[in-house]
């Protein structure tokens, strides 16, 4: 929505300010107390959340990162790995982009700016809005009526409940609450607002983000700037939970671990690295080469492209259920080689079209682990099995499962190629979200070798 030059009304808030003796840094504290406001005056927070400047208005993208922390430790001789996770949930970084055009807005940016260098920033979650569904009237209400679903609500999180006018505008008037409750339907907050009509309100989720020690603002010319702000999210018992913990919801799950069934978008390449694990240096006029592992471990790189929060979402929970680097799962090749030729209900056998070297299609589904074939069907689901055996029928061959798989439409089969056991190669992942429904994500996957439970 566009930009506007936003007011802030003159209120009483009773906040609290805690004041470090040795650092000459004052941090506002998130909870305040409104005393005795009259009905409809707007409450302006403690914490500046910059909704009394701007709202964003999709000029340009929203950016939120997730990050884990994950210590990783690998044998030296077969890069088997010991991972430890260091976070109960991760941490958020929101990227603000904005370029305030006329000098109202300037003069409004400054200040703010340098409220930052001492305080707590309450940023809102842009990507999340939820337009008001019910009207209230003049009695105070604490349920806000909003579709939370698929949006970063929960309970003790902050929100802001914005006015807009007509085109969309804002209009500057806004209330800060904290959250009691959460339903898919609405949420309870913990002082009510009365006067705010359906489709003229909308509700954003707040995070609050650490002190910033150095912003600062990027003149053009006298008039126009450009303000780009990092900011991360406030580590502690109020900051928001994962998105998902334990095996994901509405995923398969094979030997434990959940199955990847997200498809890139094909609008740029797929990379597929294979990393051999090993050092290389000078020993004299020669170059050593030392090399770990039985092989080269297997990895792409994905751009994923989501026309609805829904998919955005059901991924964004995928990898938090990973929780970054820490737990494996299975992916399917990207290869599309190998063609079933023929497979029948209840049957271990799926034979293969001959295409190439036997010996090397062997070895590719026979390495010094159990080989596991992947089927990714059009529809999304992906069948993985352990293979058992592997026999040349000259015209096919027949790779034996150590489970029958259901009977296939062998013209709905979108690829068959090896599934292998890969963790994300970083514990950090970024949504790009281009308006509230269109989002990106670019995210690399690296094969683990030799992965098996430990019991300490």
């Amino acid at each position: 929505m566009p930009d506007a030059s936003l007011h802030r009304q003159n209120v009483s808030v009773a906040a609290q300010i805690a004041a470090q003796t040795d650092l000459n840094l004052r941090v506002a504290r998130i909870g305040i107390e409104v005393l005795a406001a009259p009905p409809g005056l707007v409450v302006s927070p403690s914490i500046p959340t910059l909704l009394e400047i701007f709202l964003h208005n999709w000029a340009q993208t929203s950016e939120i990162s997730t990050s884990w922390r994950t210590s990783v430790n690998a044998a030296q001789s077969s890069v088997a790995e010991e991972r430890r996770g260091l976070l109960s949930k991760p941490q958020r970084t929101i990227d603000i982009r904005w370029t305030p055009v006329v000098p109202g807005e300037l003069d409004q940016i400054v200040p703010h700016l340098k409220r930052l260098a001492d305080e707590q920033l309450a940023v809102p979650v842009n990507p999340d809005q939820s337009p008001l569904t019910v009207s209230i009237g003049g009695s105070p209400s604490q349920t806000i009526s909003i579709d939370t679903t698929d949006r970063r609500f929960y309970d003790g999180g902050l929100v802001a409940i914005v006015e807009i006018d007509g085109q969309g505008h804002a209009t500057g008037a806004f209330h800060l609450r904290t959250v009691l409750t959460v339903s898919s339907t609405f949420i309870v907050v913990d002082t009510g607002v009365q006067d705010i009509v359906a489709g003229l309100w909308l509700v954003f989720p707040l995070f609050t983000t650490e002190i910033l020690l150095e912003p600062s603002i990027a003149y053009l010319t006298n008039h126009v700037a450009e303000v780009s702000l990092t900011l991360k999210e406030v580590f502690g018992p109020n900051s928001l939970p994962p998105l998902e913990s334990g095996l994901p919801a509405s995923f398969a799950i094979f030997k434990n671990l959940p199955v990847w069934d997200f498809e890139p978008d094909w609008g740029t390449a797929v990379p597929v690295r294979f990393k051999r694990e090993g050092i290389k240096y000078r020993s004299g006029r020669s170059e050593i080469v030392e090399t770990r592992g039985t092989r080269a471990r297997y990895g792409l790189d994905y751009r994923l492209r989501f026309d609805g929060r829904a998919d955005a979402f059901r991924f964004m929970r995928f990898f938090d259920s990973r929780m970054g680097r820490l737990q494996g799962f299975w992916q399917v090749d990207q290869e599309d080689i190998w063609t079933i030729a023929s497979q029948s209900n209840g049957d271990t056998e799926v034979n293969i079209t001959a295409l190439g070297s036997f010996p090397l299609f062997e070895a590719e589904l026979d390495e010094t682990e159990p080989g596991h074939l992947g089927i990714v069907m059009l529809d999304g689901t992906v069948h993985i099995e352990e293979v058992t055996g592997i026999d040349d029928e000259t015209a096919t061959w027949e790779v034996t499962l150590a489970n029958a798989i259901p009977s296939l439409d062998l013209t709905q089969v979108r690829r068959v190629a090896r599934a292998r056991r890969v963790r994300f190669l970083k514990d950090s992942v970024t949504e790009v979200w281009s308006t509230t429904e269109i989002c990106e994500v670019n995210v690399q996957t690296i094969e683990l070798l030799e992965e098996k439970e430990v019991t300490l």
